[in-house]
């Protein structure tokens, strides 16, 4: 015989409570967000406007835009950015110099290490 509408609600609603009984520690709803602070719209809405117009300005006298490995944003004028450049091209330089003098001192442990191994292998012969 089929459950009727009326004996599947109330089945429900005591394994609805037998399931509260066993789990206590559900939680409840969230309460409802609070309405939006007038305030604090406005607020957000000044601070878009600032870098609106901040970005317009920097644009318009040519500063260029950079953002750092932590997310932070710069301007920089068109000499403060060359400056940059010209350091970093040339700190790439040094750090890649192909033309590099060989220090004495690596050429003296590389001899010393030759004749090492050339007076073992003498010794090692038969």
């Amino acid at each position: 015989m089929a459950l009727t509408e009326q004996e599947k609600r109330e089945f429900a609603e005591r394994f609805k409570a037998e399931l509260a009984e066993k789990y206590p520690t559900a939680t409840p709803e969230p309460p409802p967000l609070p309405p939006p602070d007038p305030e604090a719209e406005r607020e957000a809405e000044l601070q878009k406007l600032k870098l609106a117009v901040q970005d317009e300005f920097y644009r318009a006298n040519n500063f260029t835009r950079h953002v750092d490995s932590k997310g932070q944003e710069r301007w920089f004028s068109p000499e403060e950015y060359e400056e940059r450049r010209k350091r970093r091209r040339k700190k790439k330089e040094t750090n890649n110099a192909p033309n590099r003098p060989v220090s004495m001192r690596r050429i003296a442990v590389i001899a010393v290490g030759l004749v090492a191994a050339v007076i073992v292998g003498w010794m090692m012969r038969p």
